[in-house]
């Protein structure tokens, strides 16, 4: 014969503590409280095989969604979220101020998939600078300027996380490419294109200038060593 199970009571099993135990019906039942604060009952043998551990609430806590994180201070394009309003699932909405200074409620998946980077008025400068009759929407210049818009306000560019994403921005006057063209000239040959003299600055007149290939080479992230950097700061 099977040696006789000793009492169990006060063991614990799981989230389950033993006050009591009978048979009923032939079997052995416990009777126990949870540490979520249930009592429950249960046969033995289920505890000691490791079957159950708790009332069920391990189970409902296992399955909870994970908490949603907080996207204030996020920036997407030209707008900064301030309020996130962690609901709605995919209609979750949050509250944004515009680099113009427009506030807006919007979708948060529209940020996040690119699809919306502004409140409206980078689409009407857009309107705006290609019914300007500056005669350069098919320059090179032209074309310099709207990759360089693109790279950093649109995620869903290639080359955004390398600008955007870092934090690199175009300031707010340059956004209009008749301001872009005023303060940079055309390029003086066709070979040379916008370089940022600090790496890690934004796009703006006092950070930019046309330069050969050779140049930007030498005046990327990935060149210019991190022992040099407070040696070149003392140099500028």
């Amino acid at each position: 014969m099977p040696a006789k199970i000793p009492s169990q009571v006060g063991l614990k099993y799981g989230r389950l503590t033993i006050t009591d135990e009978r048979f009923i019906d032939k079997k052995r039942i416990a009777f126990c409280v949870c540490e979520c604060g249930n009592q429950h009952s249960v046969n033995v043998h289920k505890l000691r095989i490791g079957h159950t551990t708790s009332c069920g609430c391990f189970n409902q806590d296992t399955l909870k969604k994970p908490k949603l994180e907080s996207q204030n201070g996020k920036r997407h394009g030209r707008l900064l979220i301030t309020h996130d309003y962690l609901t709605g699932g995919n209609k979750r909405s949050v509250d944004a101020v515009c680099d113009c200074g427009k506030k807006i409620t919007i979708k948060l998946n529209y940020l996040r998939s690119g699809k919306t980077a502004s409140c409206g008025c980078y689409r009407s400068e857009s309107v705006s600078n290609k019914n300007t009759t500056h005669n350069m929407s098919y320059t090179s210049e032209y074309h310099c300027w709207a990759t360089m818009i693109q790279r950093c306000t649109n995620p869903k560019n290639k080359k955004y996380p390398y600008y955007g994403g870092r934090g690199i921005s175009v300031c707010n006057e340059w956004m209009s490419f008749q301001n872009f063209i005023n303060d940079m000239g055309k390029k003086p040959s066709a070979h040379l294109s916008i370089d940022r003299i600090n790496n890690d600055g934004n796009y703006c007149k006092e950070n930019c200038r046309w330069t050969d290939h050779f140049t930007q080479m030498n005046n990327t992230r990935k060149t210019i060593k991190p022992h040099l950097l407070p040696f070149l700061e003392e140099v500028k």
